[in-house]
């Protein structure tokens, strides 16, 4: 892949090229030699310890270059199971990088299997507290633009169904305001807030008036990916945003 603003040069094209030209030039070497009288076993046993170099260097160049590619692909597909083999018994420099890489690729397995860990743990505990809540709450993932309602909050609402989408709760005409504000809160404002607005549950026919308070949680970008409502009865004459 050729990027914009940079010259493209190809190595393999150059290392050819080298290979031409040292033959070449041991080829008009031998003619002199041969032409001398003198010096052309020396001169074959050089032509041939350079082309014995130069064919070890490609096959392991090249080696290193396929196997290297292949497993920088692998590890950007998300397979951090994986792995450069080489030859055992061959100690170089090509030996000692795929070694570094391999030592690489084992870290970042480590480390994906810790992240795992640590996030299947965290999500069980707020499944658990989700569930266990005595409070209505609800939770929204906003890249899945879902909201969750924990067990508090189905009984309120005579509901079963656990989880609704954006769009099947803009629906019902009396969720408009719920909607408009739990989008402004979470994707402009992405702060703490607290408002009343009539609910009801697709499907549903009983609606409730609720004080709703909408927690975003940030990421690193400082966009909300998750957001946590709490569902409370609305005092009789009603809060304003």
């Amino acid at each position: 892949m050729n990027l914009p603003g940079r010259i493209p040069v190809s190595i393999r094209a150059l290392w050819l090229a080298v290979l031409v030209l040292s033959l070449v030039r041991f080829g008009i070497h031998l003619r002199a030699a041969h032409v001398a009288g003198s010096g052309v076993l020396a001169a074959a046993l050089i032509f041939a310890l350079f082309v014995l170099a130069w064919a070890y260097m490609s096959l392991r160049l090249g080696f290193l270059h396929g196997r290297l590619t292949n497993f920088l692909r692998r590890l950007l597909a998300g397979e951090y199971e994986t792995g450069i083999r080489d030859i055992s018994w061959i100690q170089d420099e090509v030996s000692r990088l795929t070694a570094l890489a391999n030592k690489a690729g084992e870290r970042i397995l480590a480390y994906d299997k810790l992240r795992s860990e640590r996030t299947g743990l965290s999500f069980r505990a707020m499944d658990t507290i989700f569930r266990r809540a005595g409070d209505c709450i609800a939770l929204a993932n906003m890249e899945k633009q879902t909201i969750r309602f924990n067990p508090p909050a189905l009984t309120l609402f005579n509901a079963t169904q656990e989880t609704y989408t954006f769009e099947a709760l803009e629906k019902p005409e009396e969720n408009r305001r719920f909607i408009r504000l739990f989008l402004l809160t979470v994707l402009k404002d992405v702060v703490t807030k607290e408002w009343d607005a009539q609910l009801r549950l697709p499907m549903k026919d009983v609606s409730h008036r609720l004080h709703i308070t909408v927690i975003p949680f940030k990421d690193n970008s400082e966009k909300a990916a998750l957001a946590l409502l709490l569902l409370k009865p609305a005092n009789p004459v009603g809060r304003q945003p």
